[in-house]
């Protein structure tokens, strides 16, 4: 015979509980896809970082028409200078310093640009300091691991350690970004680079 006074409490206790589980689950399910989509998408931005940043390194170190400096963790190389008018002066150059910033938390690339006397050059990514009128420091992307000597992946190899025969580097970007709850994401990028306008 169907109790006509309805559930009991003893029902509506297991028919609570049952629902609280349904819920507990979904809930669940919720929260991991959210963090799976957080992952996936902040490993995308590292990546998609990563590569604007080669990328404009790779079109100045391409233009560049001599390494001054080669360095494992710093790289100085000079570029023909384009004054306001579009000539290129023959005796002027401008000068871009690639070196990572230890003494902030997390660690910075950076590029220092020295523009030669005239020159219309400017630099990408943040502008951080005016030096001057014609000097001045960016920072071209954050967390960055790769910036010790003894790394096995430094940010600068070269092709001869004598600095008229480089005519070519390899570039290496390594970060490490916070993701959340503790956990990191690590991304690393790396091209190789021929100075084509290499002139000793």
């Amino acid at each position: 015979m169907i109790n006509e006074r309805g559930m009991t409490i003893v029902e509506l206790m297991i028919v609570a509980t049952i629902l609280l589980i349904i819920l507990g689950g979904a809930m669940t399910f919720l929260v991991f896809s959210n963090r799976q989509f957080s992952w996936i998408e902040t490993q995308s931005k590292v990546n998609q970082d990563l590569r604007t940043v080669i990328q404009q390194m790779t079109i100045d170190i391409k233009e560049a028409r001599q390494v001054l400096t080669a360095e494992p963790n710093r790289m100085i190389i000079s570029l023909p200078n384009m004054d306001t008018y579009g000539a290129i002066p023959i005796n002027y150059y401008d000068t871009i310093t690639y070196y990572p910033e230890t003494s902030v938390n997390p660690v910075e690339l950076r590029m220092k640009i020295d523009k030669g006397p005239g020159s219309r050059r400017h630099g990408w990514g943040k502008r951080v300091s005016q030096l001057s009128d014609s000097s001045s420091i960016w920072v071209l992307c954050r967390e960055l691991v790769n910036h010790s000597s003894e790394n096995t992946a430094p940010l600068f190899t070269y092709n001869s350690e004598t600095l008229s025969l480089i005519t070519s580097c390899t570039v290496t970007l390594k970060v490490r970004r916070h993701a959340g709850l503790g956990k990191y994401q690590e991304g690393t990028i790396s091209t190789s680079v021929r100075l084509r306008n290499k002139r000793t």
